[in-house]
C-alpha cells in the first residue's frame, strides 16, 4: 500500500454516500459561510482531522475504545448537537467553545473508523505516522471538495436573497432531521 492508497482511503472517507455523516457534520459545521471566510472554514475542517487523527493513533495502539453501536450513536449526537448548535449560533458565538466542540467531535467520529483503520493498518509497509499523514491528506481534499459544493450553494441562496441566518438553520435543521432519524434508526436494531 503506497501514498496514493492512504489518500485515496481518506478522501472516499470523506466523500463516499455510505458514510454520509462526515458530510453532514461538515454541513451543520460550516453552515453558511463565504469565500471570505475560507480561514475560518479551514481552521474548523482541520481542527475535525485533528480530533479524528487523535483517535486513529489511539485505536492503531491500544484497540476500539468502545462497540461500533455505541459510537455511531455518540456521531449522530455530534452531529444533531451541530446542528442544533448552528440553529441558534449567532455572529460573535464563542469560538474557542465552538473550536473545542469541533476537536472533540473529531475524535468521536474517529473512533467510528475504528474498526476499518484496524483492518487495513497491519498490512501496510508505511509507519502509523506516514499512514496517518496521507490518509489526512485524503480527508482534507474530500472535506474541502465538499466545503467548495457547499459554497456554491451559499453563494446562489445568497444571490437569491435568502439570509446567514436562514442558511445556517437550513443546514442546522437538516442536520438534526437527518440524526435523529439515524439515532431512531440505530435505536431499533439495540
Amino acid at each position: 500500500m503506497n501514498i496514493e492508497f492512504w489518500i485515496k482511503q481518506g478522501f472516499f472517507h470523506i466523500v463516499d454516500i455510505a458514510g454520509f455523516d462526515h458530510m453532514l457534520f461538515v454541513a451543520a459545521t460550516l453552515g453558511f459561510f463565504l469565500l471570505k471566510h475560507w480561514k475560518v472554514a479551514l481552521y474548523k475542517l482541520s481542527l475535525f482531522t485533528l480530533g479524528h487523527s487523535i483517535s486513529l493513533i489511539y485505536v492503531a495502539l491500544n484497540g476500539p475504545l468502545m462497540s461500533s453501536t455505541w459510537v455511531e450513536i455518540l456521531i449522530l449526537l455530534t452531529i444533531l448537537i451541530t446542528g442544533l448548535l448552528k440553529t441558534i449560533e449567532r455572529r460573535k458565538a464563542r469560538k474557542l467553545f465552538i473550536y473545542i466542540a469541533i476537536l472533540i467531535f473529531g475524535l468521536i467520529h474517529g473512533m467510528g473508523f475504528a474498526k476499518q483503520w484496524i483492518s487495513i493498518f497491519p498490512v501496510t509497509e508505511f509507519g502509523v505516522g506516514y499512514a496517518l499523514f496521507f490518509f489526512n491528506v485524503g480527508i482534507e481534499i474530500g472535506q474541502l471538495l465538499f466545503a467548495v459544493m457547499l459554497l456554491l450553494v451559499n453563494i446562489l441562496l445568497v444571490k437569491i436573497k435568502v439570509t446567514r441566518y436562514q442558511i445556517n438553520v437550513a443546514w442546522g435543521m437538516t442536520s438534526v432531521l437527518v440524526s435523529v432519524l439515524l439515532l431512531f434508526q440505530i435505536l431499533d436494531f439495540i
